[in-house]
């Protein structure tokens, strides 16, 4: 079991390692900015990243809940880690690799802004909505689409001054919502 204070240290280093992998990529260096990921992934989460990176969602998210308590930090940085990862990829145009990273962040983050409906970090509002348009609905893996839909219902409660804070329209919403579950009533 891990103490605090270690997880604390684990989470710093984790957002120290992404800064560098931010140089990285501006500096084109994708393999040390990989393998800094790699790193940060193995140090967030005490496996070797391509372990991690063979594991579901699912399962992944299982290890960070301890006592029906999501770790919503550490799950906010693994979706950095598989975002900058997806980036990295795409920026070396290999855009089909990039799609899985991809969608690992975009579950992620919306299993952190889902885990407290009283509150959905602004930071993590405003990657989801960078992301939702890189990835298509209809391919996003059933878990990602359902947890999508409701990000996108609890949006559409709030005010529209809100939503426009985080650069989000209602109607947009209400239609990307409706798409959603039209797709999973055609699997059904």
């Amino acid at each position: 079991m891990y103490t605090e204070d270690f997880v604390l240290r684990q989470i710093r280093l984790a957002l120290s390692v992404i800064a560098h992998i931010q140089r990285f990529k501006q500096a084109g260096q994708y393999e040390q900015a990989q393998q800094s990921i790699d790193q940060a992934l193995e140090t967030l989460m005490g496996l070797r990243a391509n372990l991690l990176k063979h594991l579901g969602d699912d399962k992944l998210i299982n290890m960070l809940t301890l006592h029906d308590t999501l770790d919503v930090e550490r799950l906010a940085i693994l979706a950095d880690l598989f975002r900058e990862e997806g980036e990295v990829l795409g920026l070396q145009g290999r855009q089909d690799e990039a799609q899985a990273p991809l969608q690992r962040a975009l579950r992620f983050y919306l299993e952190v802004v889902l885990d407290d409906p009283s509150q959905m970090p602004e930071d993590i509002l405003r990657k989801i909505e960078d992301l939702r348009p890189k990835l298509e609905p209809g391919v996003l893996p059933l878990e990602t689409q359902m947890a999508l839909l409701d990000y996108l219902e609890r949006l559409q409660r709030w005010s529209d001054g809100d939503l426009a804070e985080v650069g989000c329209e209602r109607a947009a919403l209400r239609a990307e919502a409706d798409r959603i579950n039209q797709q999973l009533i055609d699997l059904l």
